[in-house]
């Protein structure tokens, strides 16, 4: 059977896709501007459980009507968030380096903010920025390292309101 539903804007599509492919016999899925075209092996009334399934779909908080599609969704997230917090760290480190380079702060400086912030770090490169933020804003750094503290943390908090779900959106 082919078929066509109109598009709909709020449903993730590759949610949508993982969760009829492991449910029927699906050969293909076309997602156009306007619609989305399915060719598949079903009965009638699969052909409304789907409808009513695309029809139900509306953005993240959807994911978790899949919980299945959510883990491996969530745990992609976490891969993604792991890698830009890697990289995050070393741009906090050069920032660092080329304080030390410029003659604002010394070695010294640099390596007692690198404790104190260490478990902040951590969370980055782990992926979790939310932690992260939370961590870092508990934290009374030397006025020397104001800067880059409040730089990472408006960062940080930016990407947390861009990546992660509402309800974990920092004010």
């Amino acid at each position: 059977m082919k078929f066509s539903l109109p598009i709909n804007t709020n449903a993730y599509q590759k949610q949508f896709n993982f969760h009829i492919k492991n449910l029927y016999d699906v050969q293909s899925i076309i997602h156009t501007e306007s619609e989305v075209v399915i060719v598949a092996n079903i009965t009638e009334p699969q052909k409304t459980e789907i409808e009513n399934y695309y029809n139900s779909l509306n953005g993240f908080a959807s994911f978790y009507l899949d919980p299945e599609y959510g883990d491996v969704f969530v745990a992609n997230k976490y891969g993604i968030n792991e890698d830009n917090g890697r990289l995050y760290n070393h741009l906090i480190t050069a920032k660092i380096t080329n304080m030390i380079t410029g003659g604002l702060i010394t070695p010294e400086e640099a390596e007692i903010y690198s404790s104190e912030t260490y478990k902040t770090r951590s969370l980055l490169r782990e992926g979790y920025w939310n932690s992260a933020y939370y961590e870092l804003i508990s934290k009374t750094v030397d006025p020397k390292f104001l800067a880059v503290t409040n730089e990472s943390i408006e960062y940080i908090k930016d990407y947390v309101n861009d990546k992660y779900p509402d309800n974990f959106n920092i004010e």
